[in-house]
């Protein structure tokens, strides 16, 4: 509950950035310094582009996942080092606003979890598990987009934060695995989009993400074990399509 908290109050802080933006953008747009030029005729002044503002889009994406948490611990007195990663895929929608940008997306894993141990004195082993992994993930960027490089294109490197709760954790007999509840995690992302834009209201995007775990306790609770030290990272890459409203 602490960590939903968090993401609501971060995603409202967001919000009021992206908010202050757009008041700062008309801000400038409605200076003009030719008006004394009009003074005596201000039928003659120009009207405004009624396409300035902040475009909003709205869309959906799919996307293809890697996660993999890494734990050193203590197993019934033996130094033990593992790493778990889960191939997955997801779709969903978002919501953009120039400098902010909110998705929901869904997550399902594609394959088996691959598990890398080693245990003290022992050499390393790889496992792999069937494993039925759903997610539900929650996220709110802050953009910094420029668009110089090149027509109709716009590149945004994006910093937020995203809330993953887990609908599904079972085996392949369908019993919960024992780190069901240890998955629903915070993560700070790290993204590198890009924009194409077709007549001025299709959009075209595709970004690159990576998001580092604030909350990891993947192995945290396991009988016998004494965790030191966790850590969670995943990898995805996002195609996506949506309408732009100017």
């Amino acid at each position: 509950m602490k960590k939903l908290k968090f993401l609501v109050a971060f995603l409202i802080f967001l919000s009021a950035a992206a908010l202050y933006a757009q008041d700062t953008y008309f801000e400038d747009d409605n200076t003009d310094n030719s008006d004394s030029y009009y003074e005596d005729d201000a039928s003659s002044k120009p009207e405004k582009n009624p396409d300035s503002g902040i475009p909003i889009t709205i869309g959906f994406q799919i996307g293809s996942s890697a996660w993999a948490y890494g734990s050193n611990y203590t197993y019934l007195g033996y130094e033990t080092t593992e790493t778990d990663t889960t191939p997955y895929m997801n779709f969903g929608l978002f919501l953009d606003a120039k400098y902010f940008r909110f998705s929901a997306n869904y997550f399902t894993n594609t394959g088996k979890t691959q598990q890398v141990g080693q245990v003290e004195g022992s050499p390393e082993e790889t496992y792999n598990y069937d494993l039925t992994l759903t997610h539900l993930d929650i996220q709110g960027l802050l953009k910094f987009p420029f668009s110089n490089c090149c027509q109709n294109f716009e590149i945004w490197p994006a910093l937020g934060l995203a809330y993953s709760k887990v609908l599904k954790a079972e085996n392949y007999d369908g019993s919960d695995v024992y780190f069901k509840n240890n998955i629903n995690d915070l993560w700070l992302c790290f993204v590198i989009g890009t924009d194409y834009i077709i007549n001025k209201n299709i959009v075209i995007t595709l970004s690159g993400q990576m998001d580092y775990c604030l909350t990891p306790n993947f192995i945290e609770g396991e009988e016998g074990t004494d965790v030191s030290e966790e850590t969670g990272i995943r990898m995805t890459i996002n195609l996506g399509a949506g309408y732009r409203f100017n």
